[in-house]
């Protein structure tokens, strides 16, 4: 999530083993005799590098460390003693190390609001990815995928509360819709499977027409596309409401739309969070829509 603060630190972690592989190569490593002299020589800048990686605030130091120590110190089978090579080679990584956590720094600095604004917007498109991504193993991938995009959005407004508040609820808005989606999913495939005949044509198209809305309003958010999910949701549940009716049924079926329903009740209710960052956007959309849910 700081980019640049990780390329430093790894940068600081290279010099140190450019300098201690300078002082093995040219020093140590000549006067070794045999694989456990090799390793004996080794083994303490190995472990320190190790050590410190097992170290939160220390991990990039170690990390640069663990990949240029070998890289600069470690021998070839056939060993070359050209010290000029060794520091054009040490010398190179650091300065492109160096330039590139300035970049990081000027170009896409971590602590501005468009950075964020870009995670959110992957935070929602993780609903978009629940609507359309494969079944399988779905719910895992969606899961440690918003989670993981909100550790990264904590961790960038750990200064600046407002922001953090705001994200926390898109995170709870897409982890609530996207289950509800994926579960809808999983529950609308068994019935294409086992009981096509379960649902009218009617209430299929208006589904079709709900995973089309959901996808635009995490998409685009704005009061014309809540309006229009909320719309969409309302005529799936009356679709769904007249496939359940009042005639006989058998307890699989009635008990397998009536889950239907009850996934796209919490759908709805998820979109009509007051806590939500969607209802500042209800200004523009039907009052009148939310009452009903409500009664």
């Amino acid at each position: 999530p700081d980019p640049a603060k990780a390329t430093r630190t790894v940068a600081i972690g290279v010099l140190f083993a450019a300098v201690a592989g300078y002082v093995y190569t040219f020093h140590i490593l000549p006067r070794l005799d045999g694989y456990w002299m090799l390793a004996s020589a080794l083994m303490p800048v190995l472990m320190l590098a190790v050590w410190l990686t097992t170290k939160p605030k220390w991990a990039g130091y170690g990390l640069g460390i663990c990949i240029f120590f070998p890289f600069l110190a470690v021998p070839d089978n056939f060993a070359h003693f050209n010290a000029a090579g060794y520091l054009n080679e040490s010398v190179a990584l650091v300065v492109s190390l160096l330039v590139t956590a300035v970049a990081f720094m000027l170009l896409l600095p971590p602590t501005t609001d468009w950075t964020v604004r870009v995670l959110e917007k992957q935070l929602r498109k993780q609903v978009v990815d629940a609507c359309f991504g494969k079944l399988g193993r779905l719910a895992l991938k969606f899961e440690s995928g918003t989670r993981d995009l909100m550790h990264q959005i904590t961790i960038l407004t750990s200064s600046r509360p407002v922001l953090r508040q705001k994200a926390l609820g898109w995170m709870f808005a897409t982890l609530e819709v996207g289950h509800a989606i994926i579960e809808l999913r999983t529950e609308l495939h068994g019935i294409r499977t086992e009981t096509p005949d379960l649902l009218p044509p009617s209430a299929y198209a208006a589904l079709n027409r709900l995973r089309e809305a959901i996808p635009a309003l995490f998409a685009r958010p704005s009061a014309a596309t809540l309006q229009a999910a909320l719309d969409a949701n309302d005529a799936t549940i009356v679709e769904v409401q007249i496939a359940i009716g009042p005639h006989y049924r058998e307890r699989s079926e009635r008990h397998r739309l009536q889950r239907t329903l009850s996934y796209l009740h919490f759908i709805r209710t998820a979109l009509l969070d007051q806590q939500s960052p969607l209802h500042t956007m209800r200004a523009g959309a039907n009052p009148a829509s939310g009452e009903r849910h409500a009664t």
